[in-house]
């Protein structure tokens, strides 16, 4: 307490060295913190800072990185795989008539019958064949008919050729004209008749096949040939396969009618009739697998139905 009476006196404090003072406040407050935040930063892992994704859109497909799919094996190089299917080269050899049905006959000589000779052609032809290595399916081989009805009769001659899975077929037949015609007893010599259709064989076709079978008999057996001719007959259309019929002569014809009843006419024609098979399996997809001839089968197609002719 002041003495009594006395005046009051105000302290004052003074800086004795104020610069020393604003440099303390500057370490205190500047350079300090800095340290220690440097430090810090020293400290810290670094972190790369990553793009911002792209805003979605609602359009937007997720895209996948595709990857790359495995080789696969083709059935020709896996082992033990069948790349085609092999049947047996099948040619159908259908002798003309038969039976109840002996065809035409010859005239003034009712012993010599279309049926007869159709079939003597048809089986050294067989023969011939099958000496080949080549398959042949015969529509009959004894003097019969196939059916009760002509037009039944007919079917079924397709119908053996079509389930047996003929490749070729071939109908023999024997000419006749009616004597009260204009000059009948003078027409000679063969013709080929063929239906141009869809078959189990392309490209090789039914044009090509009866133009290889009238020029392989003309070559044979010395006789004429009158054409290949397109005509829509029964067993030329119901048939699956390249298909022809053959008119190997004129009965009504002398010279003709002198040619058929020899055998070795006969056996002539039937060597024409297989050397022409022998030329269309060389055009078609077959080859020779031992021993046998045989060939690439399609899918059956369908064909419309038969009618007589």
């Amino acid at each position: 307490m002041p003495p009594s009476g006395g005046r009051v006196r105000a302290v004052r404090y003074r800086l004795r060295n104020p610069v020393r003072f604003f440099i303390l406040m500057i370490l205190i407050f500047v350079v300090v913190p800095a340290i220690l935040i440097f430090a810090r930063f020293l400290k810290a892992p670094f972190i790369p800072s990553l793009p911002e994704p792209a805003p979605a859109s609602e359009s937007a497909v997720p895209v996948r990185t595709p990857v790359p799919a495995m080789p696969k094996e083709s059935p020709a190089s896996t082992p033990g795989a069948v790349e085609v299917e092999w049947r047996d080269f099948i040619v159908a050899l259908d002798a003309g008539h038969g039976g109840r049905d002996p065809g035409a006959v010859a005239p003034g000589d009712d012993d010599i019958y279309e049926k007869e000779i159709t079939l003597a052609v048809t089986r050294a032809c067989r023969d011939l064949l099958a000496q080949e290595g080549i398959t042949v399916l015969m529509t009959r081989e004894e003097d019969k008919a196939l059916a009760e009805t002509v037009q039944a009769d007919l079917t079924a001659r397709c119908g053996l050729a079509n389930d047996g899975g003929a490749a070729l077929f071939a109908s023999v037949h024997v000419n006749s004209l009616e004597l009260t015609v204009h000059g009948a007893l003078g027409v000679s010599g063969m013709e080929c008749y063929y239906a141009e259709k869809e078959n189990l064989f392309p490209p090789f076709h039914d044009e090509k096949w009866a133009s290889l079978i009238g020029e392989a008999c003309v070559k044979a057996n010395g006789n004429k040939l009158n054409g290949v001719i397109e005509k829509r007959l029964a067993v030329l259309r119901g048939t699956l396969m390249p298909a022809v019929l053959l008119e190997i002569g004129y009965i009504t014809n002398k010279d003709d009618l002198a040619r058929m009843t020899s055998s070795q006419y006969l056996q002539d024609t039937a060597e024409g009739i297989a050397a022409a098979v022998l030329k269309a399996v060389a055009e078609m997809p077959a080859e020779k697998r031992n021993g046998v001839w045989q060939i690439r089968r399609t899918d059956q197609i369908v064909t419309e139905d038969n009618h007589g002719g």
